[in-house]
């Protein structure tokens, strides 16, 4: 599992994301909060049914004007180790559900270079999306941009741009770009894909300067 996670960052997200839930259910198990009022764990036992937590049939009085109360802490625990365990199998059946669909390894492609000194690859999931990475032999101008295009149909549609990877202290380099980008509806695993350097106009189509191509 952890080699597909490492290889697949929209599952690693998913698992990232789980595993915060997870910690946010055990940590709130330690905060030393007011006791709620009797009436809601009252009604988590409620909810529990048969799993609720039998009474003490011999429980110590409260220091309290209600000496016939019995303590509820040990069935206050017993919810709260409950609610964790809820947690963690709905985590893990969310986990399985996601591996489940990812069961097919990512597909790698390495780009066909248009112009001297660019490399680049593609990552995809089937049916889900795809990472792709560019590196270019200088930095581009300020203002310029690589955009990715679907040739599956014919002419160049867009499918998202590219962003230059952030360097030391949020200074860009501007010559590795990567995006994560939806995958084209094709019956292929790697799609026909076109990378080209976008001037900084308005114009929506295709610029013609096309830097990089899939197989």
């Amino acid at each position: 599992m952890s080699a597909h996670l490492a290889a697949c960052p929209a599952c690693a997200a998913e698992v990232d994301a789980l595993r915060r839930t997870v910690g946010h259910a055990r940590d709130g198990m330690s905060l030393d909060a007011p006791a709620p009022p009797p009436s809601v764990w009252d009604g988590i036992l409620d909810r529990l049914g048969d799993d609720a937590p039998s009474p003490d049939p011999h429980p110590t009085p409260h220091p309290t004007p209600h000496p016939t109360t019995p303590d509820r802490a040990p069935r206050r625990r017993v919810a709260a180790l409950t609610a964790l365990a809820a947690v963690v199998v709905l985590v893990a059946a969310v986990l399985a559900a996601v591996l489940a669909t990812s069961t097919t390894p990512p597909d790698r492609v390495a780009l066909v270079a248009l112009r001297a000194g660019v490399a680049g690859e593609v990552v995809t999931v089937p049916g889900s999306a795809m990472h792709v990475e560019v590196t270019l032999p200088a930095a581009l101008p300020d203002g310029e941009a690589l955009e990715v295009w679907d040739l599956s149909s014919g002419g160049p549609r867009s499918v998202g741009v590219l962003h230059p990877e952030e360097g030391p202290r949020g200074t860009g380099t501007r010559t590795r770009w990567t995006g994560e980008l939806a995958l084209p509806p094709v019956d292929r695993a790697v799609p026909p894909l076109d990378v080209s350097v976008e001037p900084p106009d308005a114009d929506p189509g295709h610029s013609g300067t096309s830097l990089a191509r899939t197989p």
